[in-house]
């Protein structure tokens, strides 16, 4: 079942973010030159399953392609959207680089002092 929701982007919180049944859905992005590094999204619980975390990645991926911006899905979320979308993705996105992703990760890092919790969720994310 899909719930059709209204997508607004929130450029001051770096998101894509719905409200709906008075609850915050949500897709954080970092952009880093012409990158946009899709790091998060989150669904309440009671809300999943309704095609709703797709729309929030639609948007993402409509407000990219304006802009001429390649995609880093560093979300496990928006990773696999993408790969049962390949029609929606542009020549020059890119996989997940396991290797630089810690990297892009400190880079993207909006202040120096969440450097380790980043990091340390990154490397828990992907090398288990």
């Amino acid at each position: 079942m899909n719930i059709p929701v209204t997508v607004s982007h929130n450029a001051a919180a770096q998101r894509f973010e719905a409200v709906v049944n008075g609850q915050l859905c949500r897709a954080d992005y970092r952009l880093h030159g012409n990158t946009l590094a899709l790091v998060y999204t989150e669904v309440p619980t009671e809300l999943q399953g309704n095609g709703i975390a797709a729309q929030l990645v639609q948007a993402a991926l409509r407000y990219a392609r304006a802009r001429s911006l390649t995609v880093q899905p560093l979300c496990s979320y928006v990773r696999a959207y993408m790969h049962r979308h390949p029609d929606e993705q542009a020549r020059d996105d890119r996989p997940i680089d396991r290797a630089r992703t810690i990297d892009v990760c400190i880079d993207l890092c909006p202040r120096r002092a969440d450097i380790g919790p980043i990091a340390r969720y990154v490397r828990g994310a992907l090398f288990g």
